[in-house]
């Protein structure tokens, strides 16, 4: 949930005391993409939807990514995220952050960042430091158990928690299910005991017309943790897109003190320390470029045949018509043709 992390690191949401200011808020909402590099990984996690999609012959090339992400600035997109499937498993990342970053330097106006299993982040960590991204997700999904556990990257981590100007820029993002959930929360707790600020919990894809039972349980257990005042610097946001994990919510807790952010989507406090939120988001302006081409929005990037809902693929169509026709979905559509400088 790298696009999560613009949010939670200060790059896009401020709190507003006048709730009144909501539709003005969205009026600035920027254009966010997230980009696939690639189709590879040295892992193999069941619950990963780019593992459940038909695998592609075709991959964008290097130059072709730089390329659509130069173009992507031009009219008007300025946040991107690298998604992988793993952005480190060869130096094709590492590039594509460097080209970023000297966008940045052009532009002025462009945010970046990337999501990884941090597995080979030691590589290429003296690189990162030379670059001013603005974010950065591990995806950990346990302390012990698996291949995403916190154990497997534990040195990274420290560094990171370490260092003054990168531990502001971290998220720890985590999946939850039925099997892991007292396994997150000794994670949770030892990222707090290490400094880490920042942690997303995102139910499980697979069990979402059924993530409802799983998430009220962790919740109200991690709530009594905190209560308790077993947390210190971490602060954790739970992810939520399902209508019943929403609902449940509302009706559970009093949802009154809750930021107005950019992205089409409230955060709220669920605990008067301040250590618990809660996001509901459906961001209309997020869209998602596939490693063989293809641009999806929405919950349509889960798809396993996602050609098939594609807006567009950008070797064969202008990208600037191929948002026009994402924005259409959109309520603040006519803000943004004068952006894109099209003629519809």
């Amino acid at each position: 949930m790298a696009w999560i992390s613009p949010v939670i690191g200060g790059t896009i949401i401020k709190p507003h005391n006048d709730l009144s200011s909501q539709s003005n808020s969205k009026l600035k909402s920027p254009l966010i993409a997230s980009v696939e590099i690639n189709q590879n990984c040295m892992l193999s996690c069941s619950y990963c939807y780019l593992n459940r999609r038909e695998k592609s012959n075709h991959v964008l090339t290097e130059g072709a990514l730089k390329y659509t992400i130069d173009e992507m600035t031009r009219v008007g997109v300025s946040i991107i995220t690298l998604a992988g499937k793993e952005i480190f498993f060869d130096d094709k990342g590492i590039n594509i952050l460097k080209f970023l970053d000297s966008l940045k330097i052009k532009k002025g106006n462009l945010r970046y960042g990337f999501i990884t299993n941090g597995y080979l982040l030691p590589k290429y960590l003296p690189k990162l430091k030379k670059i001013d991204f603005d974010w950065m997700d591990i995806s950990i999904d346990s302390f012990t158990n698996g291949s995403k556990s916190y154990k497997n990257v534990a040195r990274v981590i420290w560094e990171l928690a370490n260092d003054e100007v990168l531990s502001n820029k971290l998220t720890i993002s985590s999946i939850l299910s039925e099997d892991n959930s007292l396994d997150l929360l000794d994670l949770s707790l030892h990222l707090d005991k290490i400094g880490i600020k920042h942690q997303t919990i995102t139910p499980n894809f697979d069990q979402n017309q059924d993530s409802l039972v799983p998430l009220q349980k962790y919740v109200g257990v991690f709530e009594n943790y905190v209560n308790n005042g077993n947390f210190k610097n971490l602060k954790v946001y739970f992810v939520v897109s399902g209508d019943k994990d929403k609902e449940w919510f509302k009706t559970h807790y009093n949802l009154k003190k809750k930021f107005i952010d950019s992205l089409d989507q409230d955060t709220y406090y669920l605990d008067s320390s301040e250590h618990i939120f809660v996001l509901f988001h459906n961001p209309l302006r997020y869209f998602r470029l596939t490693a063989d081409g293809y641009i999806l929005q929405g919950r349509d990037i889960f798809q396993p045949n996602y050609r098939d809902f594609a807006v567009g693929n950008v070797e064969l169509d202008p990208l600037g018509d191929i948002l026009v026709k994402l924005l259409r979905k959109s309520e603040v559509f006519d803000y943004y043709i004068p952006q894109l400088k099209l003629a519809i």
